[in-house]
């Protein structure tokens, strides 16, 4: 005859097996958990400083690059101007070609 106790590992192996995760997890272990979750809290903290970092080095790439468009943007308007004014030379006698 099986004891009560056999018979409800038995036919609750898996509550039974938590039961004893947490009972293990309750005698001694909290320090262990402890040094877990600080070793987790300094990855995070490390991990949101290279962030930091990383956020800093492409925001001045964006300000470089939106320098570069700005130049390029000021040379185009004079290049449309210079343009503007060789076509009003060069049909300044016939008609405009049509667009």
């Amino acid at each position: 005859m099986e004891t009560t106790i056999n018979s409800f590992l038995k036919h609750n192996a898996l509550p039974a097996a938590a039961l004893s995760v947490v009972i293990y997890l309750q005698t001694g272990t909290s320090g262990d958990i402890q040094d877990v979750r600080d070793d987790i809290q300094t990855l995070r903290t490390e991990m949101n400083a290279e962030f930091r970092a990383i956020r800093a080095e492409m925001g001045e790439g964006d300000k470089s690059i939106r320098a570069e468009l700005s130049n390029t943007n000021e040379r185009l308007a004079r290049v449309e101007t210079r343009l503007t004014s060789v076509e009003r030379i060069l049909y300044a006698d016939v008609d405009p070609p049509a667009p």
